[in-house]
């Protein structure tokens, strides 16, 4: 799992130990966890099938005693039990070419294939948009372009003191403050459910930007889409 520098560095902060470039092998214990089995991983890459490939150091393992594992944190769809509509996997869509299991429903993205990448999802969503024209008559080509395109101007002119300008970051509460917001709530009633400790005031780790500063931060943009028109994108595993 990728995580940024502001990421890492909070989470120092709160206490956390990162592990790094290591890959989990087992959770030891009989009746309850009481540790995990690491390895050192000294290579990362996907084959030619693009199949991730963990090259790992001989004699590197150990384990670290714990209390507790938590394998990820993820979302999942709620509701769709409430449908009326063929699932798969738990509480996610069947479909059969953007199709569900209810005439005329299609559906596409997280609610389909799970957590992945918003490519995906725009894929999946142009996909659907094809069978649902197939569906009302069509014949499923939706590569018509509605608008003209402008290719972006070059020119981006000059901003006095643009290079002096600083980001502006979320206020956060302190980090004291950030370990305890939603353990806390609980351990005042264990009970609670998550959406009433939320309305009861669990606090946000990061506050959104007032106005004035989203304004300020929004005018730090140097068009970097304009990259894309001069030298092909890299993937994020190209970096």
């Amino acid at each position: 799992m990728t995580s940024s520098p502001e990421e890492i560095r909070e989470g120092a902060e709160e206490g956390v130990i990162l592990h790094a470039a290591h890959t989990f092998l087992r959770i030891t214990g009989e009746t309850k966890a009481t540790g995990v089995e690491l390895k050192k991983v000294n290579r990362f890459y996907f084959d030619e099938n693009r199949k991730a490939v963990l090259e790992t150091e001989e004699g590197s393992n150990r384990i670290i005693e714990v209390d507790n594992v938590i394998f990820a944190v993820g979302q999942k769809p709620d509701g769709t039990e409430n449908m009326s509509l063929e699932l798969t996997h738990g509480p996610y869509i069947a479909t059969t070419e953007s199709a569900t299991s209810m005439e005329g429903v299609f559906a596409a993205g997280d609610v389909v294939t799970g957590t992945a990448s918003v490519i995906e999802a725009i894929a999946g969503g142009r996909k659907a948009a094809m069978e649902i024209d197939r569906y009302l008559g069509g014949n499923g080509d939706i590569t018509e372009v509605l608008v003209e395109r402008e290719a972006p101007d070059p020119h981006i002119g000059r901003v006095e003191g643009f290079a002096e300008l600083q980001r502006v970051n979320p206020k956060m509460p302190e980090a004291e403050v950030r370990v305890k917001g939603f353990a806390e709530l609980q351990r005042v009633n264990p009970k609670m459910p998550e959406a009433e400790v939320r309305v009861k005031g669990f606090a946000a780790i990061e506050n959104p930007f007032t106005c004035e500063e989203a304004k300020c931060e929004a005018g730090r943009c140097l068009q970097c889409d304009l990259r894309t028109t001069i030298t092909k994108p890299k993937l994020w595993n190209e970096y």
